[in-house]
């Protein structure tokens, strides 16, 4: 409920298969496999349905289904990408909020450009092209700042307290303003 990790819930479940798909989750989740956590949003609307255990079935099913609720309503990887990378902001999950939401934009290159955005060599190309392609500005100052942030935290470098909250509150802000963009 609070940071989007499923392995104690998976606990409480007695159909292994059911524990399976929640931990399965959940490593996805600790390791941003985005590919993984987006095919998770079938197995989750099924599973919510087929839970039998009294505890379980109380907290269980409305997550899942919340979860997958909000994730399926995305049109284009993009918007999955930003929208997990909200929810992640939501549970406080700052690390993995920024390392999506640096991805999301890259994905929206991809896109635009009719680029695989599950290939890495396209992504390259994606984010080469963000950085210095004219017509992409204003993605690219999306981008910058928050890739900046995004290579701090990958590289453990340390901020003071003041930095830390400044930077989960621009956070928010990037993710709105691309949102508008998407949505316009």
């Amino acid at each position: 409920l609070n940071y989007g990790k499923g392995y104690l819930l998976a606990d409480l479940l007695e159909d292994a298969r059911q524990a399976e798909v929640l931990n399965q989750f959940s490593d996805a989740l600790g390791m941003n496999y985005l590919s993984a956590i987006e095919n998770s949003i079938n197995q989750f609307k099924t599973l919510a349905n087929e839970i039998d255990e009294p505890i379980a079935k109380m907290i269980l099913p409305p997550l899942l289904l919340d979860f997958t609720k909000r994730l399926s309503e995305a049109r284009t990887h993009t918007e999955f990408q930003l929208e997990l990378s909200i929810w992640h902001r939501e549970k406080k999950n700052y690390a993995a909020a920024y390392l999506v939401y640096i991805e999301s934009l890259i994905t929206y290159v991809c896109e635009v450009r009719e680029l695989d955005w599950k290939d890495f060599n396209d992504r390259r190309i994606a984010n080469q092209l963000l950085k210095s392609n004219s017509s992409l500005r204003p993605i690219r100052l999306l981008h910058k700042r928050p890739n900046f942030v995004r290579n701090n935290i990958a590289h453990s470098q340390n901020n003071t307290r003041e930095e830390d909250e400044i930077i989960i509150d621009e956070l928010e802000h990037y993710q709105t303003s691309f949102s508008q963009i998407l949505n316009s």
